[in-house]
């Protein structure tokens, strides 16, 4: 059962995320699905499928590689990296043609083999450093902060 559960969602990210071939979502998702994005919040089913036609439109070539998988009973615990070119707004961001890679990490439930609910984490911030929305902060600026942890 746990090595179905871990199938589902490599699927999800080889056949949604990668391709694109979003009529998976049905077969794999169950219709009262919840994704929870750190950065668009509860999405169901329809708003899921929705942020990924976002995603790809916003990074072209948007390839998300599986760096480790995790199960336990009808959780599955994903690392993955994901990679793309920024050529398409995102959010109020427009394209900055920038090569960017964000790492993250999704919890998935599964119940007779669909996917009932994610939720998901991802470095944003660096993503934003990345694309030039986010300064970068840098070893000068934050070596004082740092060092005074330290002294306590």
């Amino acid at each position: 059962m746990a090595s179905d559960n871990k199938q589902v969602i490599r699927r999800l990210f080889e056949e949604a995320w990668n391709r694109g071939q979003l009529e998976v979502l049905e077969e794999l998702i169950d219709p009262k699905y919840q994704a929870h994005d750190p950065l668009l919040g509860v999405l169901d089913l329809k708003g899921y499928r929705s942020s990924i036609k976002s995603y790809r439109t916003s990074f072209s070539g948007l390839n998300f590689v599986i760096d480790e998988m995790v199960s336990d009973g009808n959780v599955v615990a994903t690392r993955w990296t994901a990679r793309g070119t920024h050529t398409g707004p995102f959010g109020a961001l427009a394209p900055t043609g920038k090569t960017a890679e964000v790492k993250g990490i999704s919890f998935s439930e599964l119940k007779n083999g669909k996917l009932i609910r994610t939720s998901s984490q991802m470095d944003t911030l660096g993503l934003m450093q990345q694309l030039g929305a986010a300064p970068t902060l840098g070893v000068p600026a934050v070596k004082p902060v740092i060092e005074s942890v330290a002294r306590l």
